[in-house]
């Protein structure tokens, strides 16, 4: 009589074990499936914050000055790199941050561009500039895409690959063999290490 009860017993907890782990299954793929979705919602948030971003061009380490004027800061850059921005091809320009005391370096301000400054010549010129030497010109990028791009150029510090640049808010990396890969992610930087 004992082994029939215990019989009957352990047959309903197997049942019900059965039970459970079927749903462990289901939710388990409904998991992935939400995961999955998660992560295409996020890369095509990337792109849609990314390409809102398009026209900006983040300008760092200008000198802040007491009263100083947006527009005269820009025709300073635009002489100095010899650039034929007109000051009406900028449709807003603004520092970032807190201001900073006069010997410290300025935050970070943004060009919104238009096709004019585009040009990667802004950034070619910038760097032969005597008096803006210390002064760079970037295109803005997602966090995402910052964080790429930040490890990116670590790559190339430590010789892993050649080269690493972005374009329209893309991060490209010339490896060691001068093949040029498109990266999106943190994933695709895996192969070069």
């Amino acid at each position: 009589m004992v082994t029939a009860v215990v019989s009957k017993v352990l047959g309903e907890v197997d049942s019900k074990i059965s039970a459970l782990q079927h749903d462990n299954a289901s939710l388990n793929d409904r998991i992935a499936q939400l995961e999955l979705r998660i992560d295409i919602l996020e890369k095509q948030n990337d792109i849609n914050n990314q390409y809102s971003k398009r026209n900006c061009l983040p300008v760092s380490d200008i000198k802040e000055e007491q009263g100083e004027s947006m527009d005269s800061i820009f025709k300073c850059l635009s002489t100095e790199i010899k650039v034929g921005i007109d000051i009406h091809d900028i449709d807003n320009m603004h520092r970032l941050g807190k201001p900073k005391s006069s010997s410290e370096k300025s935050s970070t301000g943004h060009l919104h561009r238009t096709e004019l400054g585009k040009s990667s010549s802004l950034i070619v010129q910038l760097k032969h500039s005597k008096i803006l030497e210390r002064v760079f010109i970037n295109e803005e990028l997602t966090k995402t895409r910052g964080e790429v791009y930040y490890h990116a150029r670590r790559l190339v510090k430590n010789k892993r690959v050649q080269s690493a640049w972005t374009s329209n808010g893309v991060i490209l990396i010339k490896d060691n063999s001068d093949k040029v890969h498109r990266c999106e992610s943190m994933g695709e930087l895996v192969k070069f290490n």
